[in-house]
């Protein structure tokens, strides 16, 4: 098995932000169409309303200049306190989408910060923070790749490689690349897709062997990677035109092994859940295995862990809720909601459809929730076919009652199509 580099090199980085290729088929609450290329972006553009709260925030730009230079005057220019302004001036000019005076503020509050309290001083890391927020405002992608090149340096100098501050650090990697795959920055999907899977294993790998206690975003991570990923393995030698994956050994083999592997460390996690008290752990953990099931079309296998997880709820009065009482679209694309969000601030619109989740989670009788009354090849005719041939390829979990799954009729999602 491959495992992730825990040097993180450039090109994880830098890929973690990149990313490609949304999920295919019907997606609730996201869109689903992004730009194919990172040129197709429309340049960032200031645009400051000039309000109350805005006024006020000019006000305290203003304030904490004067206040910086006075300290400059009555101490030194590398004075520690001169660092914490910064920090705050280069928020206050962030807010405003002022980019260019807000890196020189956060510049310099990461370089007062480091005199004062050490190369390695983990004091410096919000100015940092600040400084990749800016970047990625901007999508200048390379100057992120540094700063965060820089992030993870400082936190392997303060911390082991097996420490839970440092494996926090991996999960934010491991959710960059997640964002970047699923908001499709570029055009390369895969290869955010299996440093994303690598760096979750190690996390995963570290977790179970120092008996870290279950952490659910890590495991659906894992169960949403892995899935894609096993789509990209089965789909012929779609990966193979990618000439950094041809030149990593074993590709083949890993991509191959994606749902052993995937049902390995999905089982294992389950086992640390069900070794705690947390009941809430317990029913995500098999609700995870149902839904990882569900998307490989393992059916009975499904609805056995869905049932575990209904009994586990009912055991604390839990059955009712809409985890179980309502089909859910998958992968759960509620966890999206944790990721950066590289879009680049492009309008929707929704396109609402109805259908019907049968008790095996397949959609019947799809349909248009609004009728529409347009007529030929027009983009609103495009878009709403769009919508139910999603609909139709999709995945649900169904919903279960009384511990039995259930068709459920006049279920309706609102789906986001760019204009």
């Amino acid at each position: 098995m491959m495992k992730s580099n825990l040097a993180l090199p450039q090109c994880l980085i830098l890929g973690c932000l990149l990313g490609a290729g949304p999920l295919a088929g019907f997606a609730q609450d996201v869109q689903l169409s992004f730009p194919r290329a990172q040129e197709d972006f429309p340049e960032p553009v200031m645009v400051v309303e000039d309000t109350q709260e805005n006024r006020r925030t000019r006000e305290i730009i203003a304030e904490l200049r004067e206040r910086i230079l006075l300290e400059e005057s009555q101490q030194d220019a590398f004075s520690s306190s001169i660092g914490e302004m910064s920090f705050d001036l280069g928020n206050q000019l962030l807010r405003l989408n002022l980019y260019d005076e807000a890196l020189e503020a956060f510049r310099r509050a990461e370089h007062l910060l480091r005199i004062n309290n050490g190369l390695y001083a983990l004091e410096q890391v919000p100015a940092l923070e600040g400084m990749i927020q800016t970047n990625m405002r901007q999508r200048d992608w390379e100057a992120v790749d540094k700063d965060m090149e820089r992030l993870v340096w400082l936190y392997r100098r303060n911390n082991t490689s097996e420490s839970p501050e440092y494996l926090k650090v991996l999960e934010d990697f491991a959710k960059y690349h997640l964002a970047a795959y699923f908001w499709r920055v570029d055009q390369l999907g895969i290869l955010h897709l299996v440093e994303a899977e690598e760096t979750l294993t190690h996390i995963a790998d570290v977790s179970l062997e120092k008996g870290f206690p279950y952490d659910p975003e890590l495991y659906e991570a894992l169960s949403i990677t892995n899935f894609q990923l096993s789509q990209f393995a089965s789909s012929s030698d779609r990966y193979l035109d990618v000439p950094e994956l041809e030149s990593r050994a074993g590709i083949g083999i890993y991509m191959a092994n994606s749902y052993r592997r995937g049902l390995d460390y999905l089982r294992r996690g389950r086992e640390v859940a069900f070794q705690s008290d947390n009941y809430v752990h317990r029913i995500h953990a098999d609700l995870i295995l149902a839904d990882w099931y569900q998307l490989f079309l393992k059916r009975f296998e499904a609805q056995e862990f869905l049932r575990r997880a209904w009994s586990s709820a009912k055991e604390v009065g839990m059955e009712d809720s809409p985890e179980f009482v309502q089909p859910h679209v998958l992968p759960r694309l509620g966890y999206m909601g944790l990721l950066p969000d590289l879009r680049g601030g492009q309008s929707a619109a929704p396109i609402y459809v109805r259908l019907d989740v049968d008790q095996w989670g397949l959609p019947r009788n799809v349909e248009l929730a609004v009728p529409n009354e347009a007529e030929g090849p027009s983009e609103l005719v495009i878009a709403g076919n769009r919508a139910l041939r999603d609909a139709r390829q999709s995945r649900f979990r169904p919903a279960i009652v009384d511990g039995e799954p259930v068709e459920y009729t006049g279920y309706v999602h609102s789906v986001f199509l760019r204009n």
